[in-house]
């Protein structure tokens, strides 16, 4: 499985998830729903589906490039 992190690249269309496990490319459109907690944001796709997204090593431009695509794409943040 390899070591345990993971690289987040972000476009303007979606984000690509890659780790030892494999790799996920998701656009923004998907996500329909986030909650935010310290450490941490959850991503939510569906009501039973949804990642977990930690945000400590992620910057704050980066986090607000973040929000940005989700609320053009109409996710709601909580």
């Amino acid at each position: 499985m390899g070591k345990p992190e993971a690289t987040l690249e972000l476009e303007s269309y979606r984000f690509r998830v890659a780790s030892g496990a494999g790799s996920s490319e998701i656009e923004w459109s998907l996500i329909k729903q986030v909650w935010k907690f310290d450490g941490l944001w959850l991503l939510f796709f569906s009501a039973g589906e949804f990642m977990t997204l930690p945000t400590e090593n992620i910057s704050g431009e980066n986090l607000e490039f973040i929000l940005t695509r989700l609320e053009e794409v109409g996710a709601k943040v909580v």
